[in-house]
């Protein structure tokens, strides 16, 4: 024997397929919602780190850089004010120099 198809098992699965029409659409603009917005957020936090990183970065950069060159001002200062206090000829101010630059100092090619 056949079963017959009634009207409430028909409406039970065309109310199960309006459900399934509704709940997937929903379901997927929730999880691009989510994503778009996990996206979003990810890309503030790493363009806020990475201007960070950067900006300390510059600054590690400058005070090296100033440390160096005042390192570099402050032997040249000794050295002018060692010339300036004695009398030394030109080629004894030139040996003087010489014999005061380390060439493997921070300036091997020399300050000449």
């Amino acid at each position: 024997m056949a079963k017959k198809n009634t009207g409430a098992t028909t409406k039970r699965v065309s109310i199960q397929i309006k459900l399934m029409g509704v709940m997937i659409p929903v379901v997927i603009v929730a999880i691009v919602a989510m994503v778009w917005l996990v996206q979003s957020r990810t890309e503030k936090i790493l363009l806020e780190e990475s201007e960070e990183q950067l900006s300390t970065s510059a600054a590690s950069a400058i005070n090296s850089v100033n440390s160096w060159m005042n390192d570099i001002f402050g032997h040249l200062d000794a050295q002018r004010k060692t010339v300036e206090h004695f009398d030394m000829t030109l080629e004894e101010q030139f040996d003087y120099v010489k014999s005061t630059e380390d060439a493997a100092s921070a300036y091997p090619a020399g300050i000449f």
